[in-house]
């Protein structure tokens, strides 16, 4: 790359909404995974890492404040040695320390983020454990660890601290309360406590029309199930996601997002919606070929050239087995010109065969 040569790309242009190759966090994340103070290699793989890990943090945030809905103040507190909250509290504690040391050290954030995938990880195999055996994770200790992470998220610049399209705190949503998340496109500090019981109303009818259609054969099924994305599409500009929930105990999931993952979603959308479009322009052409050739009469291919109205007429003497020998005019044919004719043979002999196929 050279700036005399103009054939480089600026962070402003590589961020940009409409055209750019990706997201502000998703750069800021590419950074945090190189050494500062060694060269960085930029590349398309680089980026689609960055990607992965975003995707990877966001899906835990989600899956807290999910878990966070099912707890309350009755539940029991107790930590058991089968659940292994003890070993996730040790865990935290291991990634703390190293962190520390690793900030300490040449502040080395690739370790760091690291680390944390690690948290991360670890504390949605937690969740997803107890979902699975019919229990509510510990809220207090999924509280400790959303709210460390965020803390470090904080000092990485990963969160915002101005209104924009950054992720930013969202302090005094009720699911949030403690300090964990981002706060959503709409931007409303208790956007989420005051839309959550609509919106998990909302959810819940959703996903029972959608179990109903999908037990549908034929009939209203296809229109039922385009209504329903129809709702989820709508509440999606509002910076909310609809999810097709399928855990009976937590119901149909809903995430507030913020406006970078939203139209990502909308990107994705639209690249499905043109390879579909080309699809199905494919598919229409290669049926009205299929339907035009089967349409078409064809002969058999030892009366090509006698039978076939658009040969016969170029010859007027034919061998036995129906090859042509001499023109219209009389002229004799050379052997050049048989090779030719042979050769035409074959390729109407292999149409002829996909012809016979569609007639069956």
């Amino acid at each position: 790359m050279s700036k005399s040569l103009k054939n480089f790309t600026t962070i402003r242009q590589a961020i940009d909404k409409d055209s750019g190759v990706t997201t502000a966090r998703r750069l800021r994340l590419l950074f945090l995974l190189n050494a500062w103070d060694t060269p960085l290699n930029f590349s398309t793989k680089q980026l689609e890492q960055a990607k992965a890990i975003e995707q990877q943090f966001n899906t835990f945030f989600n899956n807290v404040k999910t878990e966070l809905r099912r707890n309350s103040a009755e539940m029991s507190k107790r930590w058991n040695k089968e659940t292994k909250e003890l070993e996730l509290w040790q865990l935290l504690q291991r990634v703390q320390a190293s962190i520390h040391s690793n900030l300490q050290e040449n502040f080395k954030t690739g370790p760091c983020i690291a680390l944390i995938q690690e948290l991360t990880q670890e504390t949605c195999k937690y969740i997803k454990n107890m979902t699975a055996s019919n229990k509510v994770a510990q809220g207090y200790l999924l509280i400790q660890i959303a709210t460390y992470v965020t803390k470090i998220f904080t000092a990485f610049g990963l969160i915002g601290r101005r209104n924009g399209d950054d992720w930013l705190l969202d302090l005094d949503c009720e699911t949030a309360s403690h300090g964990i998340g981002y706060r959503s496109a709409g931007g409303g500090s208790n956007r989420e406590a005051t839309m959550r019981p609509v919106l998990q109303a909302l959810s819940d009818f959703r996903k029972q029309v959608r179990e109903m259609a999908l037990k549908i054969d034929g009939g209203d099924k296809g229109k039922l199930l385009k209504i329903c994305d129809s709702v989820r599409d709508a509440v999606l500009d509002e910076g909310i996601q609809l999810l097709d929930g399928v855990d009976e105990k937590t119901g149909a999931p809903f995430y507030f997002m913020s406006k970078d993952e939203i139209n990502q979603i909308r990107r994705d959308r639209e690249v499905r919606r043109q390879k579909e479009e080309a699809r199905a322009k494919a598919r229409a052409k290669r049926q009205a070929e299929e339907a035009k050739a089967a349409s078409i009469v064809m002969v058999e291919p030892e009366r090509y050239f006698t039978d076939d109205e658009e040969e016969k007429v170029k010859y007027s003497k034919f061998d036995d087995e129906g090859i042509p020998t001499h023109l219209a005019n009389g002229e004799e044919l050379k052997k050049s010109q048989k090779k030719k004719l042979m050769k035409k043979l074959k390729v109407y002999q292999k149409k002829y065969a996909k012809w016979k196929k569609l007639q069956k």
